[in-house]
């Protein structure tokens, strides 16, 4: 597999806490996962790869922020039934399929092709779609979350 990185921009995390799951569940769905986070700006990416049946593919959406290394981590498979996958500060996910916030990350989201950065998280293709993908959470030694990987392949990019 020839995998690419793309930067997809960046977002700033500001309530302490960041949701994770498919923009299209209510922020109190047990589908989603909140993790106490560290705020600042954290840099969002995805990792793709070209496929001749299906063309390109979006392997894992990767958010991050700049510093020291992680000193402990957790997983967690999360459903998704709208072909999306999210990472968003908390205050900012409204998640839900009937309301303007959902329209709007639905918008930005395809218009921009496979993925999309916003003021407060970020948005991608959910690889092969709906499904349960595993999203990794790596903390710091303070326990605030600092790097989350969501993997929709389950495969390893070496």
């Amino acid at each position: 597999m020839n995998f690419k990185n793309h930067s997809i921009g960046a977002f700033d995390v500001v309530s302490s806490e960041i949701t994770i799951g498919d923009p299209c569940y209510e922020k109190d769905d047990r589908a989603v996962l909140k993790v106490k986070a560290k705020n600042g700006t954290w840099n969002a990416e995805i990792l793709t790869d070209f496929d001749t049946f299906c063309g390109t593919i979006v392997h894992k959406l990767i958010a991050k922020t700049e510093t020291a290394p992680s000193a402990c981590g957790s997983s967690q498979l999360l459903p998704v039934d709208s072909g999306q996958m999210s990472i968003f500060d908390s205050r900012e996910f409204k998640g839900g399929e009937d309301n303007t916030w959902y329209r709007d990350v639905c918008d930005r989201h395809f218009s921009s092709g496979f993925a999309a950065c916003l003021l407060a998280g970020c948005v991608c293709t959910s690889g092969a779609g709906d499904g349960s993908y595993m999203a990794t959470v790596e903390y710091d030694d303070t326990g605030l979350a600092i790097r989350i990987e969501v993997d929709f392949w389950g495969e390893d990019e070496e």
